[in-house]
Parts: structure tokens; C-alpha cells; sequence
């Protein structure tokens, strides 16, 4: 058979140099086009692409840009319901305040935590320290959230009190970078400033009463 110009494929099928540019319109596409592709099962990652019409022109896109940041990734608890106290001027851990995060999404992420003492009984003769620490990969822990001016002691928040039938309450709050992807722990640690008996969920004179005293933490996406 003769032709006139490009001779046509001989399989049924078109060529790009017989296709004219700006020549396919959207009417030419079959409607499932992407929902026949295999669907994505988690999350994109930042390098992955998405077409997009630039006021009529096509551009490639990144989920990078448009992922937007903020998003809680994960949320870790824990709490103390009974009475504990310690005589120790080493700090040592509140019993059942630490959070496991067993990896975090990305090391640009940033953990909140947040913390409440229910109830703080000091001993008349001394204070109170508390302070968040972290542990990274199972390595040894290191205070974090602490203030850096104190000449002898440096925390997160503490109590005192002139009388044993006082007591406290009183939250505590630190936005962490710990630049990891690795197993993160977070605790709640407390000591005794000289070595007095310190008290938490319940007054210095009698157990009378019983505080809750909690640790959150939220993996917070960047």
C-alpha cells in the first residue's frame, strides 16, 4: 500500500516521531490510567515525585515540599500510681516514668515531653530536684531540658517546703532534638539535695493521700 510521509508501524502501534508535540489531550487517556498502577503503602518518602499542573504547565514535584511538618509521628506514657521517696544526692529514676521509642521516623524529628508530678513532700531541712534524661541506642543517660545557670544544682523543675505537711504539684515540659533515628529512652529522674528523705505522690509527715505522676512523649515529625 503506498503512504505519504512516515511510513506507519507495522505492530498497531505509534511511534514518537509520528506523534506531533502538544498532540495528546487528556481525552486519549483511559480513565484508570493511575488507579491501575500498584498502590503505595506507607508514607512517601521525600525524594518521591508527583506531577502537577503549574498553572497549565506539568512539573514534577517532591513529597518533600508538600509534606508539611508538626505531625504528632507517635505518643509514648508512662505513670506512678504509689508513693516512692529517696534519700540519694545522685539523681535516680522515678519508678515507672520512662518512655521507649524503639526508633524514631527521621533525625530531624523532635520529641515533646511533658511531665507532671502529682504530689512532691519535701523534708523541712532540704529540696526536690526532677529533671527529664535520655538514653540513645541502650548508651548511658544524660540530663536534657535542665537549666545552666545554677552554681551547685541545675534541673528541670524542683520543690521545697519549710513544713512536712506541705506539698506541691507542679508540671514539667521540654521540646528534645535528639537528632536520631535510633532506640530513644526518656525518664523521669529525682534526688535529694542533702540527702534528706524526698517523697513523691505523697507529704512528708504521712501517706495519707496519694498523688499520680506522669511522663508523655510525642514524637513530633519536623
Amino acid at each position: 500500500m503506498s503512504y505519504i510521509g512516515i511510513k506507519p508501524a507495522s505492530t498497531g502501534s505509534v511511534g514518537t516521531n509520528q506523534i506531533v508535540d502538544t498532540a495528546v489531550t487528556g481525552a486519549k487517556f483511559n480513565p484508570d490510567v493511575i488507579s491501575s498502577q500498584t498502590a503505595l503503602a506507607t508514607e512517601p518518602a521525600d525524594t518521591d515525585e508527583f506531577l502537577v499542573s503549574d498553572a497549565g504547565v506539568l512539573k514534577r514535584l517532591d513529597y518533600s515540599i508538600i509534606k508539611g511538618g508538626g505531625k504528632v509521628l507517635q505518643a509514648q506514657s508512662g505513670a506512678l500510681t504509689t508513693h516512692i521517696s529517696t534519700t540519694s544526692t545522685s539523681y535516680v529514676a522515678v519508678t515507672n516514668c520512662s518512655i521507649t521509642f524503639s526508633s524514631l521516623a527521621s533525625s530531624s524529628s523532635k520529641v515533646l515531653l511533658m511531665g507532671q508530678i502529682g504530689t512532691s513532700g519535701n523534708h523541712d531541712s532540704g529540696h526536690m530536684p526532677v529533671r527529664f534524661a535520655r538514653s540513645v541506642g541502650g548508651g548511658s543517660y544524660s540530663a536534657v531540658g535542665v537549666g545552666t545557670g545554677g552554681s551547685t544544682y541545675n534541673y528541670t523543675s524542683a520543690t521545697y517546703s519549710t513544713n512536712g505537711a506541705y506539698y506541691d504539684s507542679y508540671p514539667l515540659m521540654f521540646l528534645d532534638s535528639p537528632s536520631t533515628t535510633s532506640a530513644t529512652i526518656y525518664r523521669m529522674e529525682f534526688r535529694s539535695s542533702n540527702g534528706a528523705t524526698q517523697y513523691i505522690n505523697r507529704r512528708n509527715d504521712d501517706a495519707v493521700f496519694c498523688g499520680l505522676t506522669t511522663i508523655i512523649g510525642l514524637e513530633i515529625g519536623a
